[in-house]
């Protein structure tokens, strides 16, 4: 579906403070390629009067004065696809216009033009989703994950750029507190100004050192830009959701599972455990369960490009609807009720459980009641949880039968979720 620009008041306000009272008139916006025109205010406002007087401008404005535009000519081609990597504007190139522009000039004269282009290019495209890894790229990482050792750590991030490339499913998930994923937050036009006006240096971060031409120079932080730098803009603002890193879900099979063991994954999510699983052990078998539709088809995908189709069984279904038995290790990263919503399908725990009480009761507690049942004698039920609903999960547990084994904390420091220090907890129990 097409969707027009819609330019926002705080979009045009910042527009009009950045143009300058000496350039400032209706007939500077209409001869401008790349600025709205000044009908686009007076629909806005009601009037050019109104939009100068909001923008706190009007008072000693000249107006009508006509103005020779010295605005460069920025030309991007919508019948060319772009790569993923494509540089639109390189750091060096930013650095140089910067020394003798403004950041007013950059935002008239790059920004909002190149805005202009991405909303006509995903209109016309799709979303700038990352390429797909194909099946020679998941096996050399398969091959890179096997040589390397897995870190009790949650800043090992071997994979991830595969997960992300391969999952279109992750980007239409996104923590709650921004209310949509990056996948619809992309059209909210004060969102996609804030981050990329950052991106293209208009900020006041600490100095950075650059070597351009041969040359170290100091400047703002610059990103050179592309379609994956917006995606990453998105990403390190915290409007994306939490991957399970690989190499830690290798660490854990490695210290309590065993080759040839049978485990099941109660919620799969975006084959971080999967992954850390085939890459420890040559025998066994990995089930998977998890109601998300657009991820269990990619996750079918996902297991034959690794060509681990014998030793993987998935099933498209809530975890509460799951009967197994003679299970070896359950070990899975549960939700932590709504932090993050995966997708608006009624299947989801926090729409079948709308009050954190009920989730706690009808989920959480189903979860430790599956994982008991379905565990052979002296099985273990590895679950990675949040320090909030920690407690509630070991007294499930408890009163099911289990005992504790191990309980071990990890430090999350500024993740893309927060930028607080927070605590997860890797809860081992045995039946």
């Amino acid at each position: 579906m097409t969707r027009p620009i819609e330019y926002t008041e705080e979009i045009l306000i910042d527009i009009l403070k950045n143009i300058g009272k000496d350039k400032l008139s209706k007939r500077y916006l209409d001869n401008c390629n790349g600025l709205p025109g000044s009908m686009t205010f007076i629909r806005k406002f009601g009037s050019w009067k109104k939009a100068l007087d909001v923008a706190g401008l009007n008072q000693g404005l000249r107006t009508g004065r006509k103005i020779k535009s010295k605005q460069i000519d920025v030309i991007f081609n919508l019948e060319q696809q772009y790569t993923d990597d494509y540089v639109f504007f390189s750091k060096e190139y930013l650095y140089a216009y910067f020394q003798n522009k403004t950041h007013e000039d950059c935002i008239n004269e790059l920004i909002i033009p190149f805005m202009d282009f991405l909303y006509k290019y995903v209109n016309k495209y799709g979303w700038i989703f990352p390429k797909t890894p194909n099946e020679e790229d998941l096996q050399n990482l398969l091959k890179r994950l096997n040589k390397s050792d897995g870190l009790l750590s949650s800043s090992s991030f071997l994979g991830l750029s595969e997960i992300r490339g391969f999952f279109n499913s992750y980007w239409n998930s996104f923590p709650k507190n921004q209310k949509m994923p990056p996948t619809e937050l992309f059209f909210d036009q004060s969102v996609l100004f804030r981050l990329l006006k950052y991106r293209f240096g208009v900020n006041s971060s600490k100095k950075y050192t650059y070597y351009f031409s041969g040359r170290e120079v100091e400047f703002n932080e610059l990103f050179d830009i592309s379609f994956k730098q917006i995606r990453k803009a998105f990403e390190v603002n915290h409007y994306t959701s939490s991957i399970f890193k690989p190499l830690l879900a290798k660490y854990i099979y490695k210290k309590y599972g065993f080759d040839g063991m049978i485990t099941w994954d109660p919620c799969f999510g975006f084959a971080g455990r999967l992954l850390g699983f085939v890459s420890c052990f040559e025998n066994g078998t990995y089930i998977g369960s998890d109601p998300n539709t657009l991820l269990y088809s990619e996750m079918l995908d996902f297991v034959k490009y690794i060509e681990c189709e014998n030793r993987i069984k998935l099933y498209n279904v809530p975890m509460e609807q799951m009967e197994l038995e003679n299970i070896d290790l359950v070990f899975t990263c549960p939700p932590y009720f709504d932090l993050e919503i995966y997708c608006n399908e009624d299947t989801q725990s926090v729409i079948s459980y709308k009050e954190r009480s009920k989730w706690l009761n009808g989920f959480l507690k189903t979860l430790a009641i599956k994982s008991y049942n379905c565990l052979n004698s002296n099985g273990k039920a590895i679950f990675v949880i949040d320090s909030k609903n920690s407690s509630m999960l070991q007294k499930f547990c408890f009163d099911c039968g289990f005992k504790l084994v191990d309980l071990i904390g990890i430090k999350n420091n500024k993740t893309h979720l927060t930028k607080k220090e927070t605590y997860e907890f890797i809860v081992v129990m045995e039946k």
